[in-house]
């Protein structure tokens, strides 16, 4: 395991250890786990059919974020409080600032991040919300980290779809109570 990096070889026991001096060329490497060689490792269905993308292994785990809690599940009484939480994390370094928007991100505010375990650790977060109006609210949550990369607001793609990190976005309900 390589902090910060894709597990792509999802090691479950370790018998042995073998060091290679240049990249491996299994099958794995070269033809599963593999993004294009583009500064942002997207591409377009078109190009990849026509066999105009060179591919490379898949490295450095992007800046991410995630709301785990609330989970959409359920309908939020109107003027309640709700904690809002989730982790977040880089393969560039340590995840320094979350911000949380409740209107689909037409506006943001920092949350209160949790400890720091490293720089290649999750991070968690979290916000208070009391929602004032009932109906549908789309909650979005972006990180930034120590090298100010923050994440994107637009899809990337490949064949894999691995590097995935749109701004990650949860729709809950708010109702009155009964």
């Amino acid at each position: 395991m390589v902090p910060g990096k894709f597990s792509t070889y999802w090691i479950k026991a370790l018998t042995w250890i073998r060091v290679l001096t240049e990249p491996d060329a299994n099958f794995w490497m070269t033809k599963t786990y593999c993004v294009p060689d583009t500064p942002g490792g997207n591409t377009t269905p078109k190009d990849v059919k026509e066999g105009h993308v060179p591919m490379v292994p898949v490295g450095t785990m992007p800046i991410r974020s995630f709301i785990i809690t609330p989970d959409g599940s359920c309908k939020i009484p109107v003027e309640m409080e709700v904690t809002v939480r989730g982790i977040a994390f880089s393969g560039y370094g340590t995840v320094v600032k979350v911000e949380l928007s409740m209107d689909d991100g037409a506006t943001w505010g920092m949350t209160k991040l949790g400890e720091d375990y490293g720089r290649y650790s999750f991070r968690t977060w979290e916000a208070t919300w009391v929602p004032k109006h009932t109906g549908k609210h789309i909650l979005a949550v972006r990180a930034t980290d120590e090298k100010g990369n923050v994440q994107p607001d637009d899809a990337i793609w490949n064949p894999k779809g691995y590097l995935w990190n749109k701004i990650e976005r949860q729709e809950v309900t708010v109702d009155t109570t009964s």
